[in-house]
């Protein structure tokens, strides 16, 4: 199992993930996405956008395919609903809010924007080396999960 650098960062306002990464992601979305859900033209700085009159909304965004990032356990994982996964550019455009990394000029795979971050509880524990993040709080129960960070 091959271990991936990756960062919080309040200055990207979107999630920036290495081409291979990026690549999956994409695919997979799209694939997850209901049928109904028809693909458009991109909007800059987006390249992979839908019809906004096709895609639902309900109390956690739009009705896109949940994007779960794996961490240090199996079954610890960051949960991303519609609400920080989809971005609505203009009345008829929601765009995944995912970008591809098109530098190598930073070690990390995965750099989480703060539009991913928005409505969740992030908690920094420095003296240990933790990370705590709750699920977006849009829900009615909220779970706190820690990972390990790197040094």
């Amino acid at each position: 199992m091959r271990v991936m650098k990756r960062s919080i960062s309040r200055g990207a306002p979107d999630t920036i993930l290495a081409t291979s990464i990026y690549n999956a992601l994409t695919k997979a979305f799209v694939n997850e996405m209901p049928k109904e859900v028809r693909s458009v033209t991109p909007v800059e700085p987006f390249t992979t956008c839908f019809n906004s009159r096709d895609i639902g909304l309900s109390r956690l965004g739009y009705n896109a395919p949940e994007i779960n990032i794996g961490l240090h356990k199996k079954n610890v994982h960051w949960r991303i609903t519609g609400a920080n996964s989809s971005a609505k550019v203009n009345e008829d455009v929601v765009c995944l809010a995912f970008f591809e990394r098109h530098t190598r000029d930073w070690g990390q795979a995965i750099v989480i924007g703060s539009y991913q971050v928005q409505d969740n509880l992030v908690e920094f524990d420095l003296s240990r080396t933790r990370i705590g993040f709750s699920n977006l709080l849009f829900f009615r129960q909220t779970e706190l999960y820690v990972a390990q960070l790197d040094r």
